[in-house]
């Protein structure tokens, strides 16, 4: 269904903020949480966040042992921009209030505490595991972190239904951005990265690689399996995330993208 339509989900209509509402100041949080937690490292947290605030003209980046819940807390309430976390979460359906993202040094920003924001950002992005997740006992409510989210302001939030790889969640969500930053909707453009990412090539996969990691010595050729065409085929690496929110969240600084000849597509 993905190759034609673009999926989206509202938590319930009565915490959609209204259509129309006027785009708000182009700004950009990046919280990449990927070391010093006590939890399995990401290596492409830091990167992730780096390469999406290169399209925002205003940026605060928070990283690891920067990335607090105060800070994140002060940005969220203040009106308008991107809200991008890079890091690992914590679901717990029993008690969905203290479901939480995992930010520096292992301090946990729960649903709880997110209950009494009153900003509001254009779009919150939650790459991180399972933050699509809501309660055991009400799972048609809006209680989890992109109902609340929403319920706090945000106009959409695009979060996780399971555990998801590192670089892939990279991958997509650095194309996502690039294109929503352009002026795509948001439910099509992860619906474009989405598709992009499941019909990567090795080839491309490789030369992405190459880029994040740098050059490296040369080491003796080895045996090694066969690798896949596509190494992101499979549905769970790359129908993990979801958009939750108002279909017409446009970037708030849409500009046209540029062909290599210079003219605009």
């Amino acid at each position: 269904m993905l190759d034609d339509h673009a999926v989206g989900f509202a938590p319930c209509l009565r915490v959609l903020p209204p259509a129309g509402t006027v785009p708000r100041p182009p700004r950009y949080l990046g919280v990449a949480a990927g070391r010093g937690t006590g939890l399995r490292e990401l290596p492409f947290a830091e990167r992730e966040v780096t390469t999406c605030a290169e399209h925002f003209p205003q940026s605060l980046l928070l990283v690891d042992d920067d990335a607090t819940p105060e800070k994140v807390l002060e940005w969220l309430g203040q009106d308008g921009g991107l809200a991008h976390f890079a890091c690992h979460a914590e679901t717990d359906p029993a008690d969905p209030l203290s479901s939480a993202l995992v930010l520096g040094g292992g301090a946990r920003l729960t649903v709880r505490d997110l209950l009494d924001v009153r900003g509001g950002p254009d779009l919150v992005i939650l790459s991180a595991c399972a933050t699509s997740v809501t309660g055991r006992e009400l799972p048609d409510e809006a209680v989890g972190l992109p109902g609340t989210l929403i319920g706090a302001g945000a106009r959409g939030v695009i979060s996780a239904a399971w555990p998801v790889n590192d670089l892939a969640a990279h991958l997509l969500t650095t194309d996502f951005v690039d294109r929503w930053a352009h002026g795509t909707p948001p439910a099509e453009a992860l619906r474009a990265a989405q598709t992009r990412l499941r019909d990567l090539p090795h080839t491309q996969l490789a030369e992405h690689l190459r880029v994040l990691r740098g050059p490296s010595p040369a080491s003796p050729a080895t045996a090694h399996s066969p690798t896949p065409s596509r190494p992101f085929a499979a549905l769970a690496d790359w129908s993990a995330f979801t958009y939750t929110g108002h279909a017409a969240t446009a970037s708030p600084h849409t500009h046209h993208r540029r062909d290599r000849t210079g003219g605009p597509t």
